[in-house]
């Protein structure tokens, strides 16, 4: 099988390749400069042997975890399977749309107006302490494994800690802390996203 991305530095492509690692399955990757052979003309994508592929960063690491049911990594049982798909839809929905603009201003590939950018700072921090809640005598996610969940999470969440959840924020949230600390420092983790660099203060849109 073959991951196909169109960016070396894409998260939710090494997200995929952590779960293969941990799936103990193989899989080669490409960086491709050309379109894609996905339905939704999207990356990434995987392609299987018999030319045959399947798009969206969620739907791909599903069908890896689930060539090796042992590891656990879509949930122990029905319900811990159900709070982890849970969790991946917040990510989609509630997490990406007040991060992903204010990354991208951040970065000067979206231009965004010093209110709005404020507001979806605000709310990202907003979610973030609603995850620091949740994650009070954890360890992980969902169950007493690291899982899906995690891993689509960290991959979402890595942006905004290297851009805007800086140190103060880290201090004052330390259950969120420790827990991407954990993630980060994984060891299937770091072999595919390398070392992620938390940043100290958060830094504003480039102009």
């Amino acid at each position: 099988m073959k991951l196909a991305s169109n960016d070396a530095s894409d998260p939710m492509s090494h997200m995929v390749q952590v779960v293969a690692d941990l799936s103990g399955v193989s899989l080669s990757t490409e960086v491709s400069s050309g379109e894609s052979k996905a339905v939704n003309g999207g990356f990434p994508y995987l392609e299987t042997s018999d030319g045959q592929t399947i798009c969206e960063a969620e739907a791909v690491a599903k069908h890896v975890a689930r060539m090796n049911s042992d590891n656990k990594l879509l949930g122990k049982n029905a319900f811990e399977e159900a709070k982890i798909n849970e969790w991946i839809s917040w990510v989609q929905s509630d997490w990406q749309a007040a991060a992903a603009p204010a990354i991208a201003a951040i970065y000067g590939t979206k231009a965004m107006e010093p209110a709005a950018f404020s507001e979806a700072i605000k709310e990202v921090k907003t979610l973030g302490k609603m995850l620091d809640e949740h994650l009070k005598g954890k360890q992980w996610l969902v169950g007493e494994t690291i899982s899906l969940g995690d891993l689509y999470l960290g991959a979402s969440l890595a942006p905004a800690f290297q851009t805007i959840l800086d140190a103060g924020f880290r201090k004052a949230h330390p259950n969120l802390s420790a827990w991407f600390e954990k993630w980060s420092r994984h060891q299937p983790v770091v072999k595919r996203h390398g070392a992620v660099q938390v940043c100290q203060k958060s830094l504003k849109p480039l102009e």
